[in-house]
């Protein structure tokens, strides 16, 4: 039974249920109108957003992505600058939306445990250029809003991005950087 349906048949159980202790449709009604617009809404228009990617040719995942997230192609675009044709070999660093690896299907050049920079501690900060010297990621990616955060947080890593990174992509979610050299990490 499809989703929207279930969610409609609990309604109608929830407002037979406060009919029965309300004593009044009306008032019955009144309050359940305000799980109506909750539920119902966000429901009906995720069933739009479906039926919408299936009218578009093409991958069906891809569409329905791109009609819910509005950065998705810019994402998507971001991640085949590091994984499409003629792209090299190696482990990247996103410093960013994590999705950019994931579409990429590259590996983390080093390990962040979350996503949010804000939550980073100055210790972190601190060792991001040492840890990206010696994982040589052959392509650095640093979305547009992380860039002013990074220069004052870690003003080593902007330093490392200019001296062994050279930019070669630049779109909506940022720019990224390419090595400099093919040079394997260190061990």
């Amino acid at each position: 039974m499809p989703v929207g349906l279930l969610v409609l048949l609990g309604i109608t159980e929830t407002i037979e249920k406060l009919r029965t202790i309300v004593h009044s449709p009306r008032l019955a009604a009144f309050v359940a109108a305000p799980l109506l617009l909750t539920v119902c809404v966000p429901v009906a228009s995720k069933m739009l957003t479906l039926y919408d990617a299936t009218q578009v040719r093409g991958d069906f995942r891809e569409n329905y992505y791109s009609k819910i997230s509005n950065v998705y192609a810019s994402l998507r675009a971001a991640a085949a600058a590091i994984s499409g044709p003629g792209a090299r070999e190696g482990r990247v660093f996103v410093f960013g939306r994590p999705d950019i690896v994931i579409y990429a299907g590259r590996i983390p050049a080093i390990p962040l445990r979350g996503t949010s920079r804000e939550a980073l501690l100055q210790e972190q900060w601190d060792s991001f250029p040492h840890l990206l010297r010696t994982a040589r990621p052959v392509y650095i990616f640093v979305g547009g809003d992380s860039l002013t955060m990074m220069k004052i947080r870690s003003p080593g890593i902007a330093t490392l991005l200019e001296s062994s990174y050279r930019p070669f992509w630049t779109g909506e979610a940022g720019s990224g950087t390419s090595s400099r050299t093919n040079n394997r990490p260190a061990r």
